[in-house]
């Protein structure tokens, strides 16, 4: 190829062996600065033919962007690792918890036959005990709806008879 080993120059290879004085005279042709309060940078490539300074200002700003990519990727991966190294350390902490509290409960006769005959007594205590909870809690917001419109009712007729009551008052102040 191009003397390109791994997405880097091969340093050997002649073609890309170059002076100090070459390559500080093509660095000083590209000028980047920062454009102010922004993420962005401004390229410039200045030669005396204007297609081949747009080529060069492209060409860096399309490897700093390569280059960003590639780190942004190579950080993410890095992330993405020690998600996964950490999502396997809690599984197999949640698999030890829940075996550890299958033995107590087990250990401490907390559940009922589970052989299929009678079924779980607590579950179904606690099916029983959550039925029961919903409808105490729907019978709650029925009973606080019809309070509210009481009191709506209450303070419309209120206002009716506070506003009856004031013209009579001003009636009778004439």
């Amino acid at each position: 190829g191009f003397g390109i080993r791994d997405n880097h120059l091969d340093e050997d290879d002649p073609r890309y062996v170059h002076h100090q004085s070459f390559l500080n005279r093509y660095l000083r042709l590209v000028t980047i600065h920062p454009v102010h309060e922004t993420s962005l940078v401004q390229i410039r490539a200045t030669t005396t033919d204007k297609p081949l300074s747009q080529r060069i200002a492209n060409a860096h700003a399309e490897g700093f962007i390569e280059f960003l990519g590639n780190e942004r990727k190579s950080e993410l991966d890095s992330h993405l690792a020690t998600l996964r190294t950490h999502a396997d350390e809690l599984q197999s902490k949640l698999s030890q918890a829940e075996a550890d509290v299958a033995k107590y409960a087990a250990t401490n006769e907390l559940l009922g036959p589970t052989d299929g005959t009678q079924g779980n007594l607590v579950l179904s205590q606690l099916t029983e005990l959550n039925k029961l909870l919903s409808a105490a809690q729907a019978k709650r917001a029925e009973s606080e709806s019809k309070v509210e419109k009481l009191s709506e009712k209450k303070a419309s007729k209120s206002s009716l008879l506070d506003d009856e009551t004031v013209k009579d008052l001003r009636t009778k102040l004439k």
